[in-house]
């Protein structure tokens, strides 16, 4: 579900209409993201969530932002006064954005060049405008007169609101901030952190006469992210626990994977790869030259019409199409990875060169159907009396290792 979005909001609000029941509805969609920008309109809701992570011109998406929880202000109004601040010039009225004897205040006569204050200023103006959104978001979850709760509300009510955001919402808004060109390593740090306040987030919202400051960090947090991005200070700047003290502890023998991660393979030891990434059970990973998911259906169809039960399996997962490299000697369409009961089976598809397994029992060809376990590697198109180095080279080694994902503790 919404494998693309053009950035982390859209991704956010997709997810969470569709966690909520609402579907496809552009209207559902619109809801979620009315929370954050309150004046978009249906017209204008796609401008204002492709919009990209810099601030560019008046109606980039941190402008509308600001606009809507600031009266008005923007970030030029931060920077002007800030300006005359350091001019000891001071309006008519006096300081809008600058409290007097405020931490901000002295922050400000501290700086020693424009550039600093410049930056001070936006980050002022950020924080503002966050607190403000997430302020009107709480006072609607803790008022029982309010006839309206932000929809956000309504998602972290749900019962398994934090492994439902874990499991969908989560992915929707990694895919997005990748369509900003964040990089993975912040946008992970975003998740994270993300997961870890998402749980005490419910329990308090649910919790009658409970304080809502857990509620308030995780709105904090998502709200800087989708906004100004996985990186900003805000959006990362949970407070952590005091670190442990080392214990040593028996290695459990098999740790539990949730997930696969299947990397391209290079070489025998692993020191050149290339593509890899992770994939859920819910997930069809398939495997060949060929773009076109179509293809690979047809196939199934052909071959398994006989087995009605497998054929649903297939249906019912998201098809994805693994980004191998462009080997002859792999098919158009090659073969595909099911999960079935927790155990991963590789599938040949009448693929012309066929396939092999490399695990710690040998190397042997795979007639139909193979379990895959940790640390496997199929190689698509190369049969097993094949060299190391033309199964690396001249066709595609894949190596399969389960993915233990500790964040799943906390839910």
């Amino acid at each position: 579900m919404f494998e693309w979005c053009h950035s982390g909001l859209e991704g956010y609000c997709k997810a969470s209409a569709a966690l909520l029941g609402e579907g496809d509805e552009a209207t559902a969609w619109l809801a979620f993201c009315k929370d954050l920008l309150p004046d978009r309109t249906q017209k204008t809701l796609t401008r204002a969530w492709t919009l990209s992570n810099a601030r560019q011109g008046r109606s980039c998406r941190q402008a509308l932002f600001e606009k809507c929880w600031l009266a008005g202000r923007h970030g030029k109004v931060y920077l002007d006064e800030a300006e005359s601040f350091a001019r000891d010039t001071v309006p008519e009225g006096g300081f809008a954005t600058i409290p007097q004897h405020s931490s901000y205040e002295r922050q400000l006569m501290s700086c020693v060049n424009d550039a600093e204050r410049r930056q001070l200023a936006i980050s002022r103006c950020e924080q503002d405008a966050i607190d403000s959104c997430v302020s009107y978001i709480v006072d609607l979850a803790s008022d029982d007169a309010a006839v309206d709760a932000a929809y956000i509300t309504s998602l972290v009510m749900r019962d398994g609101f934090a492994i439902d955001f874990f499991t969908s919402v989560i992915p929707a808004i990694e895919r997005g901030l990748l369509s900003e060109r964040y990089r993975t390593a912040d946008i992970q740090q975003f998740a994270l952190t993300l997961n870890a306040l998402s749980p005490a987030a419910h329990r308090c919202i649910v919790s009658e006469g409970a304080d809502l400051e857990p509620f308030s960090a995780f709105l904090k947090s998502l709200v800087a992210g989708l906004i100004y991005g996985p990186v900003h200070p805000v959006a990362i700047g949970r407070a952590w626990d005091a670190t442990q003290d080392y214990l040593p502890y028996d290695q459990p023998e098999n740790p539990q994977g949730t997930t696969l991660r299947l990397t391209q393979l290079f070489d025998e030891r692993g020191r050149f790869t290339g593509y890899s990434d992770v994939y859920h059970t819910s997930q069809l990973v398939l495997f060949g030259r060929s773009p076109s998911a179509e293809d690979y259906e047809r196939r199934c169809t052909e071959l398994f019409g006989d087995e009605p039960a497998l054929l649903a399996a297939i249906r019912s997962r998201e098809e994805v199409i693994f980004p191998i490299a462009l080997h002859d000697a792999v098919s158009n369409v090659h073969g595909m990875l099911l999960c079935e009961e927790g155990v991963w089976r590789f599938y040949d598809l009448a693929s012309s060169n066929g396939t092999s397994i490399a695990s710690e029992s040998g190397t042997s060809d795979v007639a139909y159907l193979v379990e895959v376990r940790a640390g496997d590697c199929l190689r698509l198109g190369a049969p097993a009396s094949a060299h190391d180095a033309n199964a690396f080279w001249d066709a595609a080694t894949i190596r399969a290792t389960l993915h233990v994902n500790r964040v799943e503790e906390i839910l």
